[in-house]
């Protein structure tokens, strides 16, 4: 059986840490299959998040070496 679910949402001044930390406690039915996509105004890009052996990971692009005035 094939089962597909999307969210979305758009806000202004979100504190991206606080919003994955609800993400990540939140009782997903099959987590291994969660993926978000997470990007800000000024972001050129979405960034990855996925759950990996009970942790959500940034996918992809890879993270950098040195964030650079990310609020998260």
């Amino acid at each position: 059986m094939l089962w597909f679910s999307a969210w979305g949402g758009v806000t202004a001044n979100m504190h991206w840490g606080r919003f994955l930390e609800k993400m990540k406690a939140l009782p997903w039915r099959d987590r291994e299959r969660v993926q978000l996509l997470v990007g800000d105004d000024e972001d050129t890009y979405f960034r990855l998040y996925m759950f990996r052996e009970g942790e959500l990971r940034d996918f992809w692009p890879r993270p950098p070496e040195k964030e650079i005035g990310r609020p998260w």
